[in-house]
């Protein structure tokens, strides 16, 4: 748990995207390392659950999805992506979070390890599938 938070916090510190949860401070309480972030606002997933959106809110959240990956797909792959590490914040903007799965991408390398929320992973990733894999 500690590593991955410390991972989450190290990506975190580099990213700069509106649609992209902030980093606002750190500290430390007896060991334990905690991070600051923006406030983010309600889930995505409690949003659907709820019924709490319309198709054109869905088109909106899903531009604003996609220019976060495009963003962070230049230097980072998520590797967890779910409702539940989406949130819509008080304007009705989409913020992407959850990055204690994230990698760095490495040139030329390919990732192997199996990763991620099992109803959202890509299926090549949930079946007996023993290949690489890159930011595609």
């Amino acid at each position: 748990q500690a590593q991955l938070l410390r991972r989450e916090l190290n990506l975190l510190r580099n990213i700069q995207h509106d649609n992209i949860v902030r980093l606002l401070g750190l500290y430390m309480d007896n060991g334990d390392i905690y991070h600051v972030t923006e406030f983010c606002g309600e889930p995505l997933r409690t949003k659907i659950e709820q019924g709490q959106y319309s198709m054109d809110h869905a088109k909106k959240w899903t531009r604003e999805l996609l220019r976060a990956l495009q963003h962070l797909h230049s230097m980072i792959i998520h590797r967890n992506m779910h409702t539940g590490n989406m949130c819509i914040d008080a304007n009705n903007k989409l913020i992407l979070l959850g990055f204690g799965k994230a990698r760095i991408m490495e040139s030329r390398k390919s990732m192997t390890a199996i990763t991620g929320t099992h109803p959202y992973m890509p299926i090549e990733l949930m079946v007996e599938w023993k290949g690489a894999y890159d930011k595609k």
